[in-house]
């Protein structure tokens, strides 16, 4: 019951962590390029971390989804986290990133007031 419930919050709370630093990581991989910073976007590249960035976001939305056909959370969980991902999506590909990560972090407080 209340286990299964934690730990499936905790498994969104992640995915949702992980997709705010792969932004992060894409909307600033210039600047860690030019101090040699090593991060996931300047050693793979833009595309290949859009790409992982994309799997996160889709993680996100199986996992929010997956919380509704168990009775978790409600079905509006998902809707936001597909919603913030579609756009997170949207943005890192017409280069209007910078307005993601604040878009992002209110996304993961709705979504994580949802999941508990």
């Amino acid at each position: 019951g209340a286990a299964v419930a934690g730990r499936a919050a905790t498994g969104v709370g992640a995915l949702m962590l992980a997709a705010y630093v792969l932004v992060c990581e894409i909307r600033d991989a210039t600047l860690d390029a030019s101090k040699r910073r090593h991060t996931l976007a300047t050693l793979l590249g833009r595309n290949l971390a859009t790409l992982v960035l994309f799997l996160v976001l889709a993680a996100v939305i199986v996992s929010t989804t997956r919380g509704v056909g168990t009775d978790l959370w409600s079905w509006w969980v998902p809707a936001i986290a597909g919603i913030a991902s579609l756009m997170t999506l949207w943005a890192v590909a017409s280069d209007a990133i910078d307005g993601v990560p604040p878009l992002w972090v209110g996304a993961a407080l709705v979504v994580a007031v949802g999941v508990v």
